[in-house]
C-alpha cells in the first residue's frame, strides 16, 4: 500500500486530511462539550431555584406546595433570590459545586448522543471524501506515469512505442496530454524511418554510382594506356585503331556524363528540390520534343516513330521534364528494337482521365521482369545495351508522378511481342 503514496500531492492531500480531521474532532469535542454543558447548565439552575424557592417559603417542611409556582421552575421561571436560597441550601448538605458533571452523571449520554450523531458522520464524511480524492489522484496520477513511460520510451526508441493503450483514449486535458505526446513519439519515429531510408538510399546511391562508374572508367583508362604504350614504344598505331579507340573513349564519357546527369536529376527529384511548373500546353508539342531528339539513330537504324497524338491536346504538365521523361521512354523503345522497328505513340481520352501509350514491336519484356524494370540500374537480361546505365525508366517514372501521372509496364496484348508503356493521368475536379 506504501506505493499510493509516493507521489507528493497524495502525501500532502494524506496531511491535510489528518489535519482537517483533527481540527474537526477538536472543534466537535469542543462543541458537544459546551453545548451539553449549556444545557445541563440550565438544567441545573433550574432544579437550583426549585429548591430555593421551596426553602423560602418553608415548603420542605411543609405537606403543602403551591403547584402553580412550581410548574414555573419547571419551566425555567425563576428569579436571582429563588437560585441563591437553593445554592445555600445545597451549600449545607457539601454540594458546593451542583453544576459538576458527577452530580449529573445521568446526563452523560445526552454528550455521546452529541458526539454519536455530530462527530461520527463528520468523521466518516471526511474519510469518505479522502477515499475518494485518493482514489481519483490515484488514477491520475497512474495515467500520468503511462504518458511519462511514452515519453521516455519514445526518446530511448520511437520505433517501438504502444500506443494500443486505451485507459487514457477519453476527453479531458490528460487525454490531449495523452494524445500530444502519442503524435509527437509517432512523428519522432517516423522521421528516424526517414532518417535510416535515406541513410540506406545514400549508401546504396554511392555504390550503384561506384559500380557504374567503374566500368567506363575501366575501359577508357585501358584505351589510353594502350595509346601511351604505343606512344612510348615509339610504335605506330593504325588509323583505324587510333580512331576506334577515340570513339570508344567518347562513347565512355558520354555513357558517364549521361550516368551523372541521370543521377543527378533523380537525385533533385528525391530531394524535393524540383517545383514542375504545370502549365496546359499541348501534349502532341511536348512528344514531338522529345522524339525529335533521336531524329538522326532513328534514320540511321530505319525506326519509324509514329506520333499519333493529334494537335491541339491540352493538358496541364511541365513540358521540359515531361520532353525528359518521354525522351528515357523512347531512347529505351530505341534499344530493344530491331532496325526497321516500329514505334507508336497515342493518347487515349476519357472523360475523367488522359492516357499516353508508348508502344514498340520489339520483343516485349519477360513476365518475371515487369515488375523490376523501374528499379534503379535495373537491366533487362535481353537488352541489346550492353553499356546500358538502367536509370531511364526509374527516371520517367518519377517525372510522370510528379506530374500527376501513374506509368506503368506490360506487353502488347493479342500481338505477343512489343512492350506497351501507359502513362495515365487523372483529370482535376
Amino acid at each position: 500500500m506504501l506505493h499510493v503514496f509516493v507521489n507528493q500531492g497524495q502525501r500532502r492531500l494524506l496531511a491535510l486530511f489528518l489535519c482537517i480531521l483533527l481540527l474537526a474532532g477538536g472543534a466537535g469535542f469542543i462543541l458537544s462539550e459546551g453545548l451539553t454543558r449549556h444545557f445541563l447548565s440550565v438544567q441545573i439552575e433550574e432544579k437550583i431555584a426549585m429548591i430555593g424557592y421551596l426553602e423560602q417559603t418553608k415548603l420542605l417542611l411543609s405537606p403543602q406546595v403551591d403547584h402553580v409556582a412550581v410548574s414555573g421552575l419547571l419551566d425555567g421561571r425563576f428569579d436571582n433570590e429563588q437560585l441563591s436560597a437553593g445554592r445555600q441550601w445545597l451549600a449545607a448538605y457539601g454540594f458546593e459545586e451542583p453544576d459538576t458533571w458527577s452530580f449529573y452523571g445521568a446526563y452523560n449520554d445526552l454528550r455521546q448522543s452529541v458526539i454519536a450523531n455530530f462527530l461520527l458522520p463528520a468523521g466518516l464524511a471526511l474519510l469518505l471524501m479522502y477515499i475518494t480524492c485518493v482514489l481519483i489522484l490515484g488514477s491520475i496520477y497512474r495515467q500520468i506515469r503511462k504518458i511519462a513511460d511514452i515519453s521516455q520510451q519514445a526518446a530511448a526508441d520511437p520505433g517501438k512505442i504502444n500506443v494500443n493503450d486505451m485507459s487514457i483514449r477519453n476527453e479531458g486535458d490528460l487525454a490531449v496530454l495523452w494524445h500530444a505526446t502519442i503524435h509527437l513519439a509517432e512523428k519522432a519515429a517516423s522521421q528516424l524511418r526517414a532518417l535510416h531510408n535515406d541513410k540506406k538510399y545514400l549508401q546504396d546511391f554511392l555504390s550503384d554510382i561506384s559500380h557504374q562508374i567503374k566500368t567506363p572508367l575501366a575501359s577508357l583508362q585501358l584505351y589510353l594506356d594502350l595509346m601511351l604504350q604505343s606512344h612510348k614504344a615509339n610504335q605506330e598505331i593504325p588509323s583505324e585503331k587510333r580512331q576506334e579507340f577515340i570513339e570508344q573513349g567518347l562513347a565512355q564519357i558520354s555513357r558517364i556524363d549521361w550516368l551523372i546527369q541521370g543521377l543527378l536529376k533523380m537525385a533533385r527529384l528525391d530531394a524535393g528540390s524540383v517545383q514542375m511548373k504545370l502549365v496546359h500546353a499541348d501534349i502532341q508539342h511536348t512528344v514531338e520534343q522529345a522524339a525529335g531528339a533521336f531524329a538522326v539513330v532513328v534514320k540511321k537504324r530505319n525506326i519509324v516513330i509514329s506520333n499519333e497524338i493529334r494537335q491541339g491536346l491540352i493538358w496541364p504538365h511541365d513540358p521540359e521534364w515531361l520532353t525528359e521523361a518521354i525522351s528515357n521512354l523512347l531512347k529505351n523503345a530505341i534499344e530493344h528494337v530491331s532496325d526497321g522497328g516500329r514505334i507508336m505513340i497515342r493518347a487515349v481520352e476519357t472523360p475523367v482521365s488522359l492516357q499516353l501509350e508508348f508502344s514498340d514491336n520489339g520483343p516485349g519484356i519477360p513476365t518475371t521482369e515487369i515488375n523490376r524494370i523501374f528499379e534503379r540500374f535495373y537491366r533487362r537480361e535481353a537488352s541489346k545495351r550492353p553499356d546500358s546505365v538502367g536509370i531511364g525508366l526509374s527516371l520517367a517514372r518519377s517525372i510522370f508522378e510528379q506530374n500527376g501521372a501513374e506509368l506503368i509496364a506490360a506487353n502488347r496484348p493479342g500481338s505477343g511481342t512489343g512492350a506497351v508503356f501507359t502513362a495515365s493521368f487523372l483529370k482535376k475536379s
